[in-house]
């Protein structure tokens, strides 16, 4: 079989199995809170406080294009893509580890403005970048980011954890990555310059991730699980129902979208619930809640809504219109290897 046959998913879990039925390991089982399959996976550390531990590659032609994204901005993104794996468990990001590939004839200008498009998104969240490694790459950019943060003891909020009933919501508006790349894509060379356009490329180009809002579910214990929108909405809630063991249902007029996106999805030729659900590269946070805290969460994070709630595993996942029919969609979620998506 073919890694494109299986899927990046599926050879994820995989590769899971494989390695937690292996019978020697050089790790203690005692050691490890959380393993393969979250945003983040977590070790203890000491009495107070745990290891958080995340990883992402992004490369060229697949991620980032240099005739479309500066080295400053693919920069930053490389960054963002970890900064909000940490932020999806609730946790404190700390330092990071940086390795390229590259090409031998790359100017050092190039790298010393990537460097800077880190280093400007590592600074607003007191990231101290403390090592990494550079190779030659034969023809392309290959970026990868490892990030160490740290959680408080029993603070971390998983994708497991979801229940029967819980609420389910979401920071910000969704779509707008999505809608910014399809604006690349489809204009490549020429820059859109009007203010709805703008917007949505800087949300795919620069995105922001959701650290402090984070923060604040996981102290508050707000969510019963959590996961970050980096795959689009339809995969995300895919995710918490995979592992929480449960369905769930999606009032598709809940889902928060930005005049931006609906104006400029027009343009597109596609509908913004299109971008909100397969888009992804969000970076937004969705998380599960049980109803009576929904009050003290949106007491302290302004942007948040309400978009669906958690059911029976048997009843799977549905998106439900405002007349309580459903709506049905071909998933197509961004994924390694089968590229089964039209973003």
């Amino acid at each position: 079989m073919k890694v494109s046959s299986l899927g990046e998913l599926n050879l994820i879990e995989k590769i899971k199995k494989e390695i937690e039925s292996r019978k020697h390991r050089n790790y203690n089982k005692k050691d490890l809170i959380l393993g393969i399959g979250d945003d983040s996976a977590i070790v203890a550390k000491d009495f107070n406080r745990d290891l958080l531990a995340t990883t992402d590659m992004l490369i060229e032609g697949v991620h980032f294009s240099k005739k479309t994204a500066s080295p400053k901005q693919i920069g930053w993104k490389a960054l963002a893509c970890n900064l909000s794996d940490i932020a999806a468990m609730g946790g404190i990001p700390r330092y990071a580890l940086v390795s390229l590939g590259f090409p031998g004839d790359t100017a050092v200008r190039e790298i010393e403005d990537l460097y800077k498009g880190i280093e400007s998104l590592a600074g607003k969240y007191r990231v101290k970048i403390i090592g990494g490694d550079t190779v030659s790459s034969p023809s392309f950019f290959v970026i990868s980011i490892t990030l160490l943060g740290e959680i408080i003891k029993k603070e971390f909020v998983s994708r497991a954890g979801a229940s029967l009933g819980d609420k389910i919501l979401v920071t910000g508006t969704l779509g707008n990555a999505g809608g910014g790349l399809k604006l690349l894509k489809e204009n490549e060379f020429a820059l859109p310059h009007n203010r709805s356009e703008k917007y949505l490329l800087r949300k795919f180009l620069l995105p922001e991730p959701r650290i402090k809002e984070g923060r604040i579910i996981a102290r508050g214990k707000y969510a019963t699980s959590m996961i970050d929108c980096s795959d689009g909405l339809d995969s995300s809630i895919r995710f918490i129902s995979l592992e929480s063991k449960v369905g769930a249902k999606i009032y598709i007029d809940s889902i928060p979208m930005s005049r931006e996106l609906i104006k400029v999805s027009m343009f597109l030729k596609k509908t913004p619930l299109d971008f909100a659900l397969f888009g992804g590269e969000d970076y937004e946070l969705v998380f599960t809640a049980s109803p009576e805290k929904i009050n003290k969460i949106k007491k302290h994070i302004s942007e948040v809504t309400v978009i669906g709630e958690i059911v029976n595993k048997k009843e799977g996942i549905k998106f439900l219109d405002k007349k309580g029919k459903e709506l049905k969609f071909r998933a197509k979620g961004y994924e390694h290897f089968t590229h089964n998506t039209d973003f």
